[in-house]
């Protein structure tokens, strides 16, 4: 068989070769953050996260790029103390730089490779009483990021799930943070050179709107990610298949669009890999739509995947 340039990615992050859908998007959100930030929205496991991947992979526009998961945070105080580490992971160097004359890494100083990004973290929660100060060390953070004058786009995820868990220990917290956060968002002195790229699910809005919140996330443009076209399952089906040496005839892919309808990239990941080891264990002269018919009636609808698909499915409906 001859080398293969793809693995399935089935419930993963798709990064680097492994990453085929939303190409265009990734263009238009790219545009969008020239002059706005930006929310990005899509149910869960469509793939939004793999775009923000892709773009902390290959950072354009001259932009450092800082990821940050926040979907086990509770607090203000954890946002912005984990945001400071996720600057240290995705940029040390960056970060040396904003450490220079702010008060909160006097004892710390410029001896981050001595340190270590697993104690960096545990070291920074012990220099300040964090769920007092965290305001003001927002704003330093901000002040410093203009101080230095250099392009970096923050990329935070799973923002509903952060909102959910503040709202829960304390409504006037959340508001008190979704605030502060607006405020350093749109403060024109890091208009230029600040960019937020703040990812959720679609039902970011009405969490927000049920709290009666809803206005302090209106001065992000909302760019929500579009169905997998027809063409992108064509090209993804025939790569891993062409890959793998797998002879199959005109009628197969079609029929795959037609079951799934609008796939969603794990389901489409799910399909394309148990036909392949529907291939190599049948061993047909040619896979068609038949065996395409067979593979999503045991494979994706039967008993054996029931369990995984309905945790997925559990994990859209949020």
């Amino acid at each position: 068989m001859k080398n293969i340039s793809s693995d399935f990615v089935v419930g993963g992050v798709a990064r680097n070769d492994d990453y085929y859908f939303h190409k265009l998007f990734i263009g238009d959100v790219r545009d969008s953050l020239r002059k706005d930030n930006v929310l990005l929205l899509s149910p869960r496991r469509t793939g939004k996260t793999s775009v923000m991947y892709r773009m902390l992979d290959h950072p354009e526009n001259g932009y450092k790029v800082i990821h940050l998961n926040v979907e086990d945070l509770a607090t203000p105080a954890e946002f912005y103390l984990s945001l400071i580490d996720a600057i240290n992971e995705h940029q040390p160097e960056y970060m040396k730089k904003l450490s220079a004359s702010w008060d909160l890494f006097k004892d710390i100083g410029n001896r981050f490779e001595e340190i270590g990004f697993l104690d960096f973290k545990v070291k920074l929660r012990k220099t300040i009483d964090w769920e007092q100060g965290w305001k003001q060390q927002a704003q330093q953070l901000i002040e410093k990021v203009i101080v230095i004058n250099e392009p970096i786009l923050f990329i935070i995820d799973e923002l509903p799930d952060m909102f959910s868990a503040m709202a829960e220990n304390s409504a006037d917290q959340l508001k008190e943070f979704l605030h502060q956060f607006r405020k350093i968002r749109i403060d024109p002195k890091g208009n230029d050179k600040i960019r937020w790229l703040i990812g959720g699910s679609v039902n970011i809005r009405g969490v927000l709107d049920e709290l009666g919140l809803i206005k302090q996330i209106n001065d992000l443009k909302t760019e929500s990610l579009p169905a997998i076209k027809e063409q992108e399952v064509i090209s993804f089906v025939s790569v891993m298949l062409n890959d793998r040496e797998v002879r199959y005839d005109e009628s197969l892919i079609p029929r795959i669009y037609q079951l799934l309808g609008e796939p969603i990239p794990y389901f489409l990941q799910l399909f394309t890999q148990e036909l392949y080891r529907y291939w190599k264990r049948e061993q047909p002269d040619l896979l068609n739509a038949s065996h395409a018919d067979n593979v999503f009636q045991h494979a994706l609808l039967g008993e054996a995947a029931h369990d995984k698909l309905q945790h997925y499915h559990g994990r859209i409906q949020l």
